[in-house]
């Protein structure tokens, strides 16, 4: 291969993993609640913001909350992400009565006002050799935070 085409070609390669899919929580419910597993209903926002379409036939994400680990699952659904737009994807998580303990036992020590969590996982699409990872941060104020803080006088 020629200097100017495997040049072309890498920085092709390179402006492909710059521009990878953001994955966001938009909304996490429980299902059920059993003594040793846990199952949620997470939805996920799959934004593309390439000029193809994106073909994804699978993910493997985690939950992070507080920086502890929280709940994990993976998902075969199928969907294609059109170019410049973005989808909404529900998908299973998991927790063990371990990782709710811990949470419980985190939120006790901290008090925190706020709850930080973290999503992180990887994509499989169709015309990708390699997965695709997406690590979204993020925090919640809870409301009661805001009414218990002192007054600025």
């Amino acid at each position: 291969m020629s200097k100017p085409l495997l040049s072309c070609a890498l920085g092709l390669l390179l402006a492909a993993c710059a521009l990878s899919p953001t994955v966001t929580l938009t909304d996490i419910r429980p299902l059920e609640f059993g003594l040793l597993e846990q199952r949620y209903l997470l939805k996920l926002r799959i934004q593309n913001p390439t000029a193809f379409d994106l073909p994804i036939d699978g993910l493997s994400y985690q939950l992070e909350i507080n920086d502890q680990p929280f709940a994990q699952g993976v998902s075969k659904r199928l969907l294609t992400v059109p170019s410049y737009g973005s989808e909404l994807i529900e998908v299973d998580a998991f927790s063990s009565l371990a990782e709710i303990f811990q949470q419980l036992s985190q939120l006790r020590k901290e008090r925190a006002p706020e709850i930080r969590y973290r999503l992180v996982g990887k994509l499989s699409a169709k015309d990708r050799l390699l997965p695709l990872s997406f690590d979204q941060r993020s925090e919640l104020v809870l409301p009661m935070a805001r009414e218990t803080s002192p007054k600025e006088e």
